[in-house]
């Protein structure tokens, strides 16, 4: 492996070595080599170039492996094109709800009438999934939107799901007082699998608009997205509220 090699092969100026290899990583690579070369850095370069190496190499056959276990898939809902054979929007939220296992985490800025997708959230519910939502608030949002999503969703019916809102007095401002919306929608199943769209849920979104979403399995990006999500509660970003 040449990253390897090179590594053995630079006894003098590692630093300058280990920063070169890692800009021509694609990104799944570079995420675990990051990690490598901070623990490095921690040891205060008392680890050989040798064993540096044995690491590297190591974990980049580790990313190798994930990146082909890993698969990108585009989901489009509008007007058909069936030689392309695209999945809608409802077919994958569909899929991602009915097969999640242990969790779901489910983001939109508008939502209402669902009804068949929050019945099949009440099924995964009722499977033990932890089903939470961070949904823009009429309230917090200032008067962005004209009603709360968890309204448009009639969460409150459905028990065993904790819901989460974005607070005004933590979102940014403008120099002119504007602030920011929670206009993200994605889903993240079982930390696995995610699920990032243009889609809102809502009927529009589902039946008749033109909306186009990546569905990503394996690889970093379920990881890091639920880890950010993590972090953002651990932070006190996002504040549960009692439907």
């Amino acid at each position: 492996m040449a990253v390897a090699v090179q590594l053995r092969q630079s006894s003098t100026n590692l630093e300058q070595a280990l920063l070169q290899i890692q800009q021509r990583l694609h990104s799944t690579a570079r995420t675990r080599f990051q990690r490598i070369l901070e623990e490095w850095r921690n040891c205060a370069g008392r680890v050989p170039p040798g064993e540096l190496a044995a690491s590297v190499e190591g974990a980049l056959h580790q990313a190798m492996r994930l990146r082909g276990e890993s698969s990108v898939e585009l989901v489009w809902s509008g007007p058909a094109t069936p030689q392309l054979g695209f999945r809608s929007t409802e077919q994958v939220l569909f899929e991602l709800i009915s097969g999640a296992r242990r969790s779901l985490f489910i983001v939109t800025f508008a939502a209402y009438k669902v009804d068949a997708l929050v019945q099949a959230i009440q099924a995964a519910v009722t499977r033990g999934v932890k089903v939470s939502f961070l949904l823009e608030s009429r309230e917090e949002s200032d008067g962005k939107v004209d009603f709360d999503a968890a309204d448009g969703l009639a969460l409150s019916r459905v028990g065993g799901i904790t819901t989460y809102v974005w607070p005004l007095a933590k979102r940014p401002k403008s120099i002119q007082g504007l602030h920011g919306s929670l206009h993200a929608k994605f889903v993240v199943a079982d930390e696995e699998v995610l699920f990032v769209s243009s889609a809102n849920l809502t009927d529009y979104a589902m039946n008749l608009n033109i909306e186009l979403g990546t569905l990503m399995r394996g690889g970093d990006a379920p990881r890091q997205v639920a880890a950010n999500l993590a972090a953002l509660l651990r932070d006190g970003v996002f504040r549960a509220v009692n439907l």
